[in-house]
C-alpha cells in the first residue's frame, strides 16, 4: 500500500500512508524536513533529516506528514538543532506533552488509515505556525545555492548569526540544508532529462565536478549516482515514502 497526498494543508509539504515497511528494505534519504508519524501504535516526532537511515525493524502501516521547511520549528516550539535526525515519541516535545496521550488514543480508535491521516493532518495543521521573513529568505537562498556570507550580507547579519539562526529554524547549518536540497534538485533534473551525462548534470547542479557529485550521492544516499539518480532513486525521506521537490 502506498498513498501520497501532496500539500494537504497550509505549512505541510505532504501526507502519506505506506505499509508494510520491511527492515533494511530501503534507504531513507534525508530531505531536511521534520515529520509526524503514526506507527507501532505510537505518535513519533521526526527531527530534521540530514543523514540516510535504514529501518531496523518491520512496521505494518505507517501514517505520516512532512512539514514544509519553515514550519517544523513552529510546530516543535523549540530550537530544532537538538532534534536533528532524532525519532522520538511526540510526548518528548514539551510543547506537545499534554496533548500527545489524547492524540494517541484518538488515532488508535480510528477505523481506517485514511481517517488516521485526517486526524494527524488536523493536529499538525492546528499547531503549525508561520515562519518569519528571515527564515523564508534563508530557505530561498539555500535553494539557489547562495553562500552563507551572501545570505548574511543580504539579511544584515553576521555569518555566525546566520549559522545560529539556521540551527534553530532548520536544525542544521545552512550549508547542510543547501547540500540536501541540491541533491534532490539534481535527482529531479536527472528524472526530466535522462539523457544528460553525470558530468554535465554535476556542472549544471552546482557541483565542482562529477567526483564531487559522486561523493555527495554516497554520503546522502549510500549509493553511487548511477543507482541513486534515477526516477525515484533520491525520492525517499525518513518519512518512509517518496519525497517531492523541496517546497517552501
Amino acid at each position: 500500500m502506498a498513498q501520497v497526498w501532496r500539500r494537504p494543508a497550509s505549512g505541510l509539504a505532504l501526507a502519506y500512508a505506506v505499509g508494510p515497511v520491511a527492515p533494511g528494505g530501503h534507504v531513507n534519504v534525508p530531505d531536511g524536513r521534520c515529520g509526524l508519524v503514526w506507527a507501532d501504535s505510537t505518535v513519533w516526532w521526526l527531527g530534521p533529516a540530514t543523514r540516510p537511515w535504514i529501518p531496523d525493524r518491520a512496521l505494518d502501516t505507517v501514517i505520516g506528514i512532512r512539514f514544509s521547511y519553515v514550519t517544523g520549528h513552529g510546530f516543535a516550539g523549540t530550537a530544532l538543532g537538538p532534534w536533528r535526525d532524532m525519532r522520538v515519541e511526540l510526548s518528548e516535545l514539551q510543547s506537545h506533552a499534554a496533548q500527545a496521550a489524547e492524540l494517541k488514543l484518538t488515532l488508535a480508535a480510528c477505523t481506517s488509515p485514511a481517517r488516521q491521516a485526517a486526524v494527524l493532518l488536523g493536529y499538525a495543521s492546528a499547531h503549525a505556525t508561520s515562519a518569519d521573513n528571515a527564515a523564508v529568505q534563508m530557505l530561498e537562498a539555500a535553494w539557489r545555492g547562495d553562500s552563507v556570507s551572501a545570505v548574511a550580507a543580504r539579511l544584515g547579519l553576521s555569518t555566525r548569526q546566520v549559522h545560529r539562526r539556521s540551527q534553530d529554524v532548520f536544525g542544521m547549518p545552512l550549508s547542510t540544508l543547501r547540500r540536501i536540497i541540491r541533491l534532490h534538485r539534481t535527482s529531479a533534473a536527472r528524472g526530466t532529462g535522462a539523457t544528460a551525462t553525470l558530468a554535465s548534470l554535476a556542472a549544471e547542479s552546482g557541483f565542482t565536478d562529477q567526483a564531487h557529485l559522486a561523493r555527495e550521492c554516497r554520503a546522502l544516499t549510500l549509493a553511487p549516482p548511477s543507482r541513486a539518480l534515477i526516477p525515484g532513486g533520491v525520492a525517499v525521506s525518513d518519512s518512509f515514502k517518496p519525497a517531492p521537490r523541496p517546497t517552501f
